[in-house]
């Protein structure tokens, strides 16, 4: 009977496509990922885990809302440092921030005061250490994007 014999093999198969699916789930979450002062914020949804190509830039869309006091910070295996990462204000088509100008620092801290921002997040997993990668797994790294906030309070002596 052809069955038992193909079963374990599908069940082999569909275990591994599913693992590799989920083997960064949660990574923005993990101690490669703190941030110094994040106890003060929210996560927000736009924060996420994913797997990327080295070398290769990724972008994110949001909107932040107005009034609230926002902290974006990304991080990837220690391996494959660093990240490099750019806010692009979408409206104005600039790029508000650049970490490269930071050396690569991880996180950065901003207001949104009157109107919602629209913009991009852009990624790229630097690898400085990896010359030539031969193996999938010296190509691709977990990565995370972390979006958090806090409500901006009313200013002044009440």
């Amino acid at each position: 009977m052809i069955l038992p014999k193909i079963f374990p093999v599908f069940a082999l198969a569909l275990v591994f496509h599913t693992a590799s699916g989920q083997v960064c789930s949660g990574f923005h979450g993990s101690i490669y990922c703190k941030t110094p002062g994040e106890a003060d914020y929210s996560l927000s949804g736009y924060s996420k885990s994913v797997l990327l190509d080295i070398k290769k830039a990724y972008q994110f869309s949001m909107t932040l809302a107005p009034g609230r006091d926002y902290l974006i910070s990304v991080c990837c295996e220690p391996k494959f440092k660093p990240v490099k990462f750019r806010i692009i204000d979408i409206a104005k088509g600039t790029v508000i921030y650049d970490n490269r100008e930071d050396n690569y620092m991880e996180s950065i801290g901003f207001s949104v005061t009157q109107n919602p921002l629209n913009i991009i997040v852009e990624m790229t997993v630097m690898a400085k250490e990896v010359k030539q990668p031969k193996f999938d797994n010296e190509t691709r790294s977990c990565a995370g994007l972390k979006v958090m906030y806090r409500i901006i309070g009313k200013q002044g002596l009440h």
